[in-house]
């Protein structure tokens, strides 16, 4: 890693990287170590030589899992957002419903009443003080003398 790296790159920055990719036994012995990264690189080669020779080291990149985890994460993001849409769709839907109905149910009452009554809405609503008035609204005026 450190000939890959270059003298760009310092070796407090190299020894970390370095050490997750050995296994876990050889860097619980080696953290502790303040020796220089050559020094603790020959110090790897001995502790992993003398675990045994058959056991097999693999090494894994820890890239991959963060992938699939932010991927997972993305997927539930557009899920919620998807639900949340159909239910603000679904409310919207329903205020429009509710909203024309009582617009409907306003319009009905007016005319009900004005149909029981033989006198226009605004003689209804405002009685002797009402501004506005239509024809065939027989309505009279009581008219108060002092």
């Amino acid at each position: 890693m450190k000939s890959l790296a270059g003298s760009s790159i310092s070796d407090e920055l190299i020894k970390p990287l370095w050490l997750q990719r050995l296994p876990q036994q050889t860097q619980a012995i080696l953290l502790i170590s303040k020796d220089s990264l050559s020094n603790i690189a020959e110090m790897a080669d001995k502790i992993i030589a003398v675990y045994s020779s058959s056991e097999v080291c693999s090494v894994a990149n820890n890239n991959s899992s963060p992938k699939s985890n932010d991927r997972n994460k993305l997927e539930a993001l557009q899920a919620d957002i998807a639900a949340l849409t159909k239910k603000f769709d679904e409310f919207s839907r329903n205020s429009r419903q509710r909203s024309k109905s009582r617009e409907h149910s306003r319009r009905n009452r007016s005319k009900s009443n004005s149909s029981r009554y033989a006198f226009c809405w605004y003689h209804f609503k405002f009685g002797n003080n009402a501004k506005k008035c239509v024809q065939s609204c027989q309505f009279k005026r009581n008219v108060s003398e002092n």
